[in-house]
């Protein structure tokens, strides 16, 4: 192995040891908090567009990272349908929010869309 494929490997590591990090601190009251932006900006409210942001991203960037490892997401499902499938699950669970957001937004798109086999 040379040098520069060490250093990327590094770099990969880091990069995984900090997502893993920020994903264990961003709790799932935090991510529901976040969703209630969310429902405003859907409904035309006036919202904090850093709180949605925040729940787009966070939706999104676990979808690109676990999907067909925890889950399979249709070809042709759309950003917009997957936050929409988080918002249900969390609002129908909210016995759960203390889990961990990385959690919730796993079941919940592992519950909508199970992994193919």
């Amino acid at each position: 192995m040379n040098q520069k494929q060490k250093v990327i490997i590094l770099i990969f590591l880091i990069f995984l040891l900090c997502e893993f990090s920020y994903s264990q601190r961003y709790k799932g009251n935090d991510l529901v908090k976040d969703m209630k932006e969310y429902e405003k900006h859907e409904r035309g409210e006036e919202y904090s567009r850093l709180s949605v942001g925040e729940f787009f991203g966070y939706v999104i960037g676990i979808t690109s990272a676990y999907d067909e490892v925890f889950f399979s997401t249709p070809s042709d499902s759309t950003n917009g349908q997957l936050c929409a499938v988080v918002e249900k699950y969390l609002n129908e669970n909210p016995e759960k929010w203390n889990e961990s957001a990385l959690n919730l937004v796993t079941d919940a798109l592992k519950k909508a869309f199970p992994k193919k086999k």
